[in-house]
């Protein structure tokens, strides 16, 4: 529905990006952004690699 409200073709690629971890190419879309976000990653979750 997102792509066809927008005009986009169905083709259309969308990635989901999580708050906090945005990659610098994505960052580069825009010309101000946050300095330091406040996203924290739970404690239990670290180094645990599927």
């Amino acid at each position: 529905e997102f792509i066809s409200s927008q005009k986009r073709p169905k083709a259309t690629r969308i990635i989901r990006v999580i708050q906090g971890f945005e990659p610098q190419e994505f960052r580069s879309n825009f010309e101000t952004w946050p300095v330091g976000t406040s996203t924290t990653v739970a404690e239990d979750s670290r180094g645990k690699v599927a």
